[in-house]
């Protein structure tokens, strides 16, 4: 059997008059305070607006924050280097492949093609003079030599 400590049965007693006050003070007709709601010689309660409440149709509209991705991703990367003059596409338009899709400037590849004619025909202007027969290249006849006693 448990047992109670002395410090328990001393509180007992302050405890049942607590719950006694307690009870006291909720009972009563106006919220237990003599005199009414504001209580003997209390302020009247403050004035409040009512409004009645109809209902309505109200549009509903949704707006959330979002990312999104594509479900297939290419990756453009340019096959030469140059100053893109023009964009040839419209931004989320669809393109096929071998599509242009940037004009770039032409004028650093056209004196690039220029310089390369040129050494072209510089080397074919060498070659034709290597295969032209020249003077050095021609035979001399053997000299003779005449061998004379003493």
């Amino acid at each position: 059997m448990p047992t109670v400590s002395s410090a328990t049965r001393a509180l007992a007693p302050l405890f049942s008059l607590v719950i006694a006050l307690f009870a006291a003070s909720c009972g009563g007709e106006h919220g237990g305070h003599p005199g009414g709601p504001g209580g003997p010689g209390g302020m009247p309660p403050s004035p409040v607006a009512v409004q009645e409440v109809q209902p309505h149709d109200v549009p509903v509209d949704f707006e959330y924050p979002a990312q999104t991705a594509g479900s297939r991703e290419a990756e453009v990367r340019p096959r030469v280097s140059g100053i893109l003059l023009k964009r040839n596409y419209e931004e989320g338009a669809m393109v096929k492949e071998g599509e242009s899709l940037f004009s770039i400037d032409a004028a650093p590849y056209e004196s690039a093609v220029s310089r390369a004619e040129a050494d072209v025909s510089a080397a074919e202007a060498r070659s034709a003079t290597r295969s032209a027969p020249s003077r050095s290249s021609r035979r001399t006849p053997p000299r003779r030599r005449i061998w004379t006693m003493p």
